[in-house]
């Protein structure tokens, strides 16, 4: 007999325990529920007749496929035993001066944590099993002050561990956030930086709301590549010896690269800039806010430029393939189509990615939530001064010392060696969709500012009159 709110009375369970064996053990095997002898059953009956306070059900009768569904419901030996059995696994590998983490106790709070890193001996920010990374280190370092117990330590779901961005293997920062569930440790950045290496240091820490998620609530990310100005003289293939020795930076050397980063700006399908997307793939569109280009300046001798670039997100290789074509089109003299025609969606495969030396992760950008936040946005500002220091004294010393083994000399060699196919690149973008489309954009561009200094003129006129009639 059924009930509404779906409990059996004692009579139910007896009706159960004189029903035939084949018909009991096919309820039996169609209920989640564990296996039960037959005198556990008759212990159920009694409970449900008030004669009994318990079933009592050991842990071997129950079948090991039920032990994880037991575990989810919060049974006997369930989540309490398994973090019990990861706490003493820990217990193990415990990096010695750690030993008051596994008494330490506390509510949790989270946390965006801002850091930076030189990524030299790195492969890259994001945990690999299988690779020294830089989040086992930043983890190691907080579990080491107590920010993170043992029970949760190296699993990243249960303090709800999030990047803001991934980087490659080589690739520096000063401005990466993850976001955490901590324990409140006072002078937590102090104290963070003791336990890490040099070449990682923790800038600030801030409180937000519990379901702030460092991936999930950035609207856009800040890299800078620097870069030698020497990688834009002309190529051997469009200029003299000569002329390609009197080479120097200028004004107008500046206004043509911004010339062709403009062209990457906006959405584009950037399939090309990457090697896990295909063609067809809505992933390989990616919107860049502004690619530009910054005033020499000199540094150990050196002469750079800094190329900034801010977008939503970036494709794996994307900014280091803009960097390389940028490159590419300004010292081979090419047309600004050939960038156009790596936005069709056919393969181009000789992209050689600018070194992983000169890209640096410079700041995430949280508008969005710090508009909703007012009283307790994301604000580093205090950490500015400190986060330049790092840049100075650890990532751009390295990246001089890489230029002047040749790192960059021996890259633009192996772009002479093997160039992209400029005239096909640009017969492609010709012939392709998108120049028919960039066209018509193009009219409505010309247009609209047709109409704008029209507007502006008329105005200008008014003005002159209304002040002759006075």
């Amino acid at each position: 007999m059924s009930h509404p709110d779906g409990k059996r009375s004692a009579s139910d369970v007896g009706d159960l325990l004189e029903e035939p064996a084949a018909k009991r053990a096919k309820i039996e095997d169609e209920s989640s529920a564990p296996k039960l002898t037959a005198e556990q059953l008759e212990a159920l009956r009694r409970r449900a007749e008030g004669l009994d306070e318990r079933v009592e059900v050991s842990d071997d009768e129950v079948d090991e496929s039920d032990s994880n569904n037991r575990g989810q419901r919060g049974g006997r030996g369930g989540r309490n035993d398994r973090n019990k059995e990861a706490a003493e696994e820990d217990e193990g590998e415990r990096p010695q001066g750690a030993a008051d983490s596994t008494e330490r106790s506390g509510p949790k709070h989270n946390y965006a944590v801002l850091f930076g890193f030189l990524g030299e001996g790195y492969q890259g920010l994001q945990r690999n099993p299988d690779a020294k990374t830089i989040e086992p280190v930043l983890e190691d370092a907080l579990f080491k002050i107590g920010a993170i117990s043992t029970a949760n330590r190296g699993s990243y779901s249960k303090i709800s561990w999030s990047r803001s961005a991934r980087t490659d293997k080589g690739v520096s920062a000063i401005g990466c956030i993850i976001s955490a569930k901590l324990m409140d440790v006072p002078n937590m950045v102090e104290k963070v930086n003791q336990e890490l290496p040099n070449d990682v240091r923790v800038f600030g820490v801030n409180r937000v709301t519990k379901n702030f998620r460092a991936k999930l609530k950035a609207d856009a990310r800040h890299y800078e590549y620097i870069i030698p100005t020497s990688c834009f003289a002309p190529s051997k293939f469009v200029a003299s010896e000569q002329e390609r020795q009197a080479f120097v930076f200028d004004g107008e050397m500046r206004k043509r690269v911004e010339e062709v980063q403009a062209v990457f700006c906006g959405t584009h399908n950037f399939f090309n800039f990457t090697s896990e997307i295909k063609g067809d793939d809505m992933r390989a569109n990616r919107f860049v806010r502004r690619f530009w280009c910054s005033e020499p300046y000199v540094v150990e001798g050196v002469e750079f430029v800094t190329l900034g670039v801010i977008g939503q997100s970036f494709v794996l290789n994307q900014i280091r393939k803009m960097v390389a074509v940028v490159v590419a089109v300004v010292r081979n003299r090419q047309h600004l189509d050939v960038v156009r025609g790596l936005f069709v969606p056919t393969r181009e495969r000789n992209i050689h990615m600018a070194p992983g030396e000169g890209l640096m992760l410079r700041e995430v950008l949280f508008t969005t939530y710090n508009s909703k936040m007012k009283d307790n946005p994301i604000n580093w500002e205090a950490c500015i001064p400190e986060l330049e220091n790092f840049k100075k004294a650890m990532i751009v010393p390295h990246l001089v010392k890489s230029v002047r083994k040749g790192l960059f000399v021996d890259w633009l060699n192996f772009w002479d060696d093997f160039p992209m196919d400029y005239d096909a690149l640009k017969q492609r973008y010709l012939e392709s969709p998108l120049y028919e489309k960039d066209q018509k954009r193009l009219k409505w561009q010309e247009q609209t500012a047709a109409i704008e200094a029209s507007k502006k003129a008329a105005a200008a006129a008014a003005t002159t009159v209304a002040a002759e009639a006075k």
